[in-house]
Formats: C-alpha cells, sequence, structure tokens
C-alpha cells in the first residue's frame, strides 16, 4: 500500500473490508471523522508560557485543525486539579484546572487518561479531573472511580454508527491497584481480548489506545508488535499508541491502521525529534476505514503546528522509512 504526499498532508490508500461488488455503496453510507493526537501535558513548562502567551496559545495553531473532526481524541499526560499532592517519584504532573475549558475549545473531546501521569497528584487528583471534564461534556477513557469502571469501555453512537475505545497503560503509575478505588486501567492482554469480542458484534469500530513502548525509540518492541497483530485479529479496528514521546512506525496489518506512538503534541520537552509528532486521521463508513491522513507537526515553545513545505521536505526525509512513505 502506496503513501501519498499531498502539501503539508501523508495521506494514504484506504484501507476496506468491503466487498468489491460493493464499493459503489460507500459513498452513500453514514460515516464519522476522527482524529488523534499524542501526548499533551500542560503543566511545568507550559504552565510557565501560558502565563506570558494566554491559556489558548497551545492549541491555537492546530485547533481549526481539530475542530473538522467529529470525534477527536489525545492523551491527557498531565491530570487537570487543584487536589492532592505528589506521590513519590521523579517527575510528577498537575495542570491549573483553567485549561479544562480551554481543552474543551480546542476541539478535542474524548480525553485518554490511562497513562502514567494520571495518578501523579493521588486517587483525589485523578476523580476529580474526571469530574471537570465530565462536566464540560468531554468523554474519558483509561479511567474510572473504581477499576471495573476504569475497565469499562467508552461508546459513541455519531451519524447511526457506534464506535467503541478501549485504553490501556502498560507503563507503572507508582500507585498501587485497589479494586474499590479510583485508577486506571492497566493492559492486560486476556482482559482486551475479552472486551473486544465482547464489543465486536455490538459496535461498527474498536479504536484501542495504548500507552506504551521505550522512551525516545523510534521503533516498537517485537513484543508491542505481537501485542498489536493480536488485538487486531481478535477484532479490533484501529490501534493509536503514545508514550515514546518521539514518532514511532505506522504500518498496515490486515488492512488495518496501527500507530505505535504519535509522538508529543504539547510538551516542554528540549530536542528536535522530541518536538516533533503526527496527527493520524480517518473517516469510518460502515466496514470501511477510508481517507488515512498523516499530518506531520512541529512543536514550537509547547505549540503544535503543521509544517511549512521546507520542513515537510525534511520531515519526509527523516521518517520515509519509519512512516512508509514512498
Amino acid at each position: 500500500m502506496r503513501t501519498y504526499i499531498l502539501g503539508l498532508i501523508l495521506l494514504l490508500a484506504s484501507c476496506s473490508k468491503t466487498p468489491k461488488e460493493n464499493t459503489n455503496l460507500k459513498h452513500t453510507l453514514p460515516s464519522v471523522t476522527f482524529i488523534a493526537a499524542g501526548d499533551i501535558m500542560l503543566d511545568r513548562g507550559t504552565e510557565r508560557i501560558v502565563r506570558k502567551k494566554g491559556l489558548e496559545f497551545p492549541f491555537n495553531s492546530i485547533s481549526h485543525l481539530v475542530h473538522r473532526y467529529d470525534i477527536a481524541f489525545c492523551n491527557l499526560e498531565s491530570i487537570i486539579s487543584n487536589r492532592g499532592r505528589p506521590i513519590k517519584k521523579p517527575i510528577t504532573f498537575e495542570a491549573d484546572t483553567a485549561f479544562i475549558s480551554i481543552l474543551k475549545e480546542s476541539g478535542f473531546n474524548v480525553i485518554n487518561l490511562a497513562n502514567n501521569h494520571a495518578l501523579d497528584y493521588g486517587r483525589k487528583a485523578l476523580s476529580d479531573c474526571m469530574d471537570r471534564l465530565k462536566r464540560v461534556h468531554l468523554y474519558t477513557v483509561g479511567a474510572g472511580i473504581n477499576l471495573h469502571k476504569a475497565y469499562r469501555p467508552l461508546i459513541i453512537e455519531k451519524n447511526s454508527l457506534k464506535i467503541a475505545f478501549l485504553a490501556y497503560c502498560t507503563i507503572p503509575t507508582g500507585v498501587p491497584v485497589k479494586e474499590h478505588l479510583p485508577h486506571i486501567s492497566v493492559f492486560n492482554l486476556d482482559t482486551a481480548i475479552s472486551t473486544i469480542k465482547r464489543l465486536r458484534d455490538t459496535v461498527d469500530f474498536i479504536i484501542v489506545s495504548l500507552h506504551w513502548g521505550i522512551e525516545y525509540q523510534h521503533h516498537p518492541t517485537p513484543e508491542q508488535q505481537k501485542i498489536a497483530h493480536r488485538l487486531i485479529d481478535e477484532g479490533a479496528d484501529i490501534i493509536i499508541g503514545h508514550h515514546p514521546h518521539v514518532i514511532q512506525e505506522f504500518e498496515l496489518y490486515r488492512g488495518k491502521p496501527i500507530v505505535y506512538s504519535l509522538g508529543n503534541f504539547i510538551f516542554d520537552q528540549r530536542g528536535k525529534e522530541r518536538n516533533e509528532g503526527i496527527l493520524f486521521s480517518c473517516t469510518l463508513k460502515k466496514d470501511s476505514i477510508l481517507d488515512i491522513v498523516l499530518w506531520p507537526i512541529k512543536i514550537v515553545r509547547t505549540q503544535p503546528r503543521l509544517l511549512n513545505t521546507y520542513e515537510e521536505t525534511k520531515f519526509i526525509r527523516q521518517y520515509k522509512d519509519i512512516l512508509k512513505i514512498y
């Protein structure tokens, strides 16, 4: 499957499980547009910058794109709360509660909390963050007020399609799992497969978010690839990865997209590769994943933006093998 370069967009050929004799029907079927971003961290250096530039600054150059999509997913790497105390670990994040409304206005509407920083300020801060997001009508996935609810799939019905989100974290949080207290969904392959099988005949699409991988490495481990393939074999449709803080490989496996790591989206890290990322987008139609697009971004002072022509040329040269750009 070839990758096409169109302006600032890396556009891949559509993948579909619709029989050839029914391809004309795809144009009349209901559809949902979907976009996904990597790690959003609104504490530390990001907070220092917005004090000078304003709360809207991190999203200003990219929200116009996010707003084009029906469903917009991101990984919230910094809990948003004014409760709790930092747990004992080297790096902890908790963002100002004023960011709740800014996140809402940015266009994102599905917020992943299954990551290793969701419990940085304890269970009360996680619960508070979930409540605040819910009050502004943002969906959350990957966390709950108890372990059962943390593992509960998020199902969104949009334009006559049912889309299920599952989210898991493989990185330790520093907080022990207790069944009756707030926590995130920790990855377990058997649990994920069981959930996918249970959902498969009740929804149109299953999107799996995985907070995983080795930081600052551009390639997933063989074990990650094995897990991703197994989840698709069992019925998942799209796999979205994050945590390494750099871009990792893009793969189409059995016609299903896997982004092992989207890289950073809003972050204050130093280094060129830590300030590059991609957005993944597609159109979901009955039995089809169409118009797959990878949008390369550059982060400047925590603000992501699309690339100019010169930057895009350099990006393609650097990432053509990782992202299968031919």
